[in-house]
């Protein structure tokens, strides 16, 4: 059975700008666009939360920046990632692409890979 690789984060009360400028950067441009077209402020912040720390902890898996994680979306803007195998999370996809769920909501954040 293949693992399955799950993160979690408590979303803090206050993000200071200098972070979210910095969690901001991490993003694909794709992932810039669709976070500026979010209405509020709060989904703002949960996204980028989830989307940061799906990008760090994976990248921190296969040891790579956080930026260069290739990940994309499907036509409902569900995030998916290319096939990788390499550093701690190796193995290889057993369809096109690794399976990524993403969750938050104002308390917490999720992030599930298998």
């Amino acid at each position: 059975m293949d693992p399955i690789y799950l993160w979690t984060l408590p979303v803090p009360s206050v993000v200071t700008d200098s972070l979210q400028k910095a969690l901001y950067c991490l993003l694909s441009p794709a992932e810039q666009t669709r976070h500026d077209e979010m209405g509020s402020q709060t989904r703002q912040k949960e996204y980028l939360l989830s989307h940061a720390l799906a990008r760090i902890k994976i990248a921190e898996g296969l040891g790579m920046p956080p930026a260069d994680l290739p990940l994309a979306f499907n036509n409902v803007g569900a995030p998916f990632m290319a096939p990788i195998t390499a550093g701690a999370i190796n193995r290889a996809p057993t369809e096109d692409h690794w399976h990524l769920s993403l969750s938050h909501t104002h308390l917490l954040i999720a992030c599930a890979l298998a």
